[in-house]
């Protein structure tokens, strides 16, 4: 299902951009998991590194329960609030690099409207 608010933006002539967490947990129906849960945070910039490559190669993560999650990931959000913000931007940054990926800002992308 589309996202409501990326339909009602592209719809009002914005550019629009779907955001993924690689520093959270989703659950099985894809939203975020709460942060007043114990699995809410990802931890491990290893881990967190795997799970952006996967959303942004494959547009799937696993949720806290094990099941895939299918995902549109335009762009991948690190919570800045985090104690290692900075370990994980460097490590999904090198990975999804390592991986063959091109890492752009927002604003250097083009739309998908642009490549259809």
């Amino acid at each position: 299902m589309d996202n409501l608010i990326l339909m009602a933006g592209r719809a009002a002539g914005l550019a629009t951009a779907n955001e993924v967490f690689a520093d959270r947990t989703y659950q099985a129906d894809g939203s975020i998991t709460p942060r007043r849960h114990h699995a809410a945070l990802i931890t491990d910039p290893a881990i967190a590194a795997e799970r952006a490559v996967s959303m942004a190669r494959h547009g799937k993560v696993l949720s806290e329960k094990g099941n895939e999650v299918f995902v549109q990931a335009d762009t991948i959000c690190i919570h800045g609030d985090g104690p290692y913000a900075v370990e994980f931007a460097q490590a999904i940054r090198e990975r999804l690099i390592r991986e063959g990926m091109e890492v752009r800002a927002i604003g250097d992308r083009k739309s998908v409207e642009d490549t259809d």
